[in-house]
């Protein structure tokens, strides 16, 4: 199973480089115009207005005030492995989100800002994501686990849906997004069970 998760996570880290590099070289890749075109097509009452709403907990305020929200109370229940990573790690993705869309400098759709990979994709899925992993840690009750987890998976699928829908960001920018994610969560929830269990500095022991 190990060597399943390492493959497929080899994959995600080849795709995201592949699509960092087409970016690189064209403005525009196959399914980036279709896509924005349908999602443009699309005008269903109050439609923009939700889109906005779930796009404005992605924005750096609303995004501080929530994480901070969230350690807070992880703090007062005495968790506080937990609240260093929840606090530490959404900010540190972004700083790689912010890096990423430096070197590859592509323009949103229209025109006004770095697009290439989503910022609010890839928050969506580091915070939303870890919490998913985190519950069965921090909540008792199954039943509570199992609707947060629904809540979390929503949270992030509306968020990609939200950044199509308002024409922030091309089709591919959304999958740079939540590849980028991906591949930070994946050794984040690894470093914090090796942390848990009292090892996260094994590797500095000599070895025999």
């Amino acid at each position: 199973m190990r060597r399943l998760y390492v493959a497929v996570y080899a994959l995600c880290l080849i795709l995201f480089g592949l699509l960092c590099y087409w970016v690189s070289q064209y403005q525009r890749l196959p399914g980036d115009t279709a896509v924005y075109d349908w999602f443009a097509g699309i005008d269903l009452p109050f439609a923009k207005s939700l889109m906005r709403f779930i796009s404005f907990f992605g924005e750096t305020i609303p995004a501080v005030v929530t994480v901070a929200l969230v350690v807070a109370v992880l703090f007062f229940y005495r968790r506080r492995l937990e609240a260093f990573f929840v606090g530490a790690m959404p900010g540190l993705a972004l700083l790689l989100v912010w890096l990423v869309k430096t070197l590859l400098d592509r323009l949103r759709p229209n025109g006004d800002g770095l697009s290439f990979p989503s910022g609010h994709v890839t928050y969506a899925i580091v915070f939303a994501g870890l919490l998913l992993y985190l519950l069965p840690e921090l909540v008792e009750n199954k039943k509570l686990v199992r609707t947060l987890r629904v809540v979390m998976l929503l949270f992030i699928v509306a968020m990609v849906i939200s950044r199509l829908y308002l024409g922030e960001h091309w089709l591919s920018d959304v999958l740079g997004g939540v590849l980028l994610g991906g591949l930070f969560l994946a050794p984040t929830m690894v470093l914090y069970e090796n942390c848990r269990e009292a090892k996260c500095l094994s590797c500095l022991k000599s070895k025999p």
